[in-house]
């Protein structure tokens, strides 16, 4: 099955293209952190990468260097989780590629505080957000506000995400950012926003993003939200695949009217639909061919 699915998949336009939120990782920065390996490993990268997943809009990986790189496609929505290493050409090709077309620029942790020198003020120019570093190890669990002036931050309010105890821990100190969150111990913003005009900034001093502050975020962005489940999504511009983490009814939503049609039980679901509804069982995966449900009709049935 799964090979007549790749054969089709084969023929289609495969261009990267600019859906979803780009994550970038650094691969610099293992070596500016010590000993202590969990806060790579686990809390920025390796336990946050189910995580987008569960957001509800696709993501797309990408290393630091990518960002030069002339094929690399724009997006809305940009994820730094272990951006703590940066030169004067990153820094220079995160502004020029990322904060402009009103996009969402996230920041986790330390963001810049190893360059030339290791200072706050690195991490204060690239966030154009004023940070300050707390005493000794804190709390770096963080809760999200309510807020009703915030349409966009509705899925989020009042979840704690966050690891328990940090060192060195930075808060915002800056009263022109709007403060999402705050440190459970200190109180201390946690998670602010700065909007710029042409682009926002979001800083989170603490890693393991919750994903229903990403998919705020996204549509903060105004990128598409396939599903609100916190079902594990996958989807470019020719499928759309979701693994169900409990039984019921999926709703998802499409970037634009399609056709759908059903890859692994070979139906058509709906026919030009901007949404579709599907009965899931927990723990089951369903993948979705969205273009003409004709033309995959005639591949997979015949």
């Amino acid at each position: 099955r799964y090979a007549k699915v790749q054969k089709f998949a084969s023929a289609l336009n495969r261009t990267p293209e600019n859906s979803g939120m780009a994550v970038v990782i650094s691969e610099e920065c293992g070596d500016y952190i010590g000993t202590e390996r969990g806060l790579f490993d686990h809390g920025s990268i390796y336990h946050q990468r189910p995580l987008f997943f569960r957001a509800g809009t696709p993501h797309r990986d990408y290393l630091l260097s990518d960002l030069t790189n002339p094929r690399m496609p724009d997006h809305k929505v940009w994820v730094f989780p272990n951006a703590w290493q940066l030169t004067a050409a990153d820094r220079d090709a995160i502004k020029k590629k990322c904060m402009k077309n009103g996009n969402v620029v996230l920041f986790v942790y330390a963001p810049g505080y190893v360059g030339d020198t290791i200072s706050i003020e690195n991490m204060n120019s690239l966030l154009g957000i004023k940070l300050a570093q707390m005493e000794g190890a804190q709390d770096a669990r963080v809760t999200i506000s309510p807020d009703a002036s915030l349409p966009w931050l509705k899925d989020s309010p009042s979840i704690t995400y966050g690891r328990s105890t940090w060192s060195p821990l930075f808060y915002a100190n800056d009263p022109s950012a709007k403060v999402l969150g705050r440190y459970v111990g200190s109180g201390k913003p946690g998670l602010v926003m700065k909007d710029f005009g042409s682009y926002k900034v979001v800083y989170s001093g603490t890693a393991m993003l919750p994903p229903d502050l990403l998919r705020d975020l996204a549509r903060l962005a105004g990128d598409n939200i396939y599903i609100n489940t916190g079902d594990a999504l996958y989807a470019d511009r020719n499928f759309v695949g979701v693994h169900a983490r409990s039984t019921g009814a999926k709703t998802i939503c499409l970037p634009a009217k399609a056709d759908v049609y059903d890859v692994i039980n070979c139906k058509t679901v709906a026919v030009g639909v901007k949404q579709f509804t599907v009965q899931m069982d927990a723990f089951t995966t369903s993948l979705f061919y969205i273009g003409d449900a004709k033309k995959a009709k005639v591949f997979f049935e015949k």
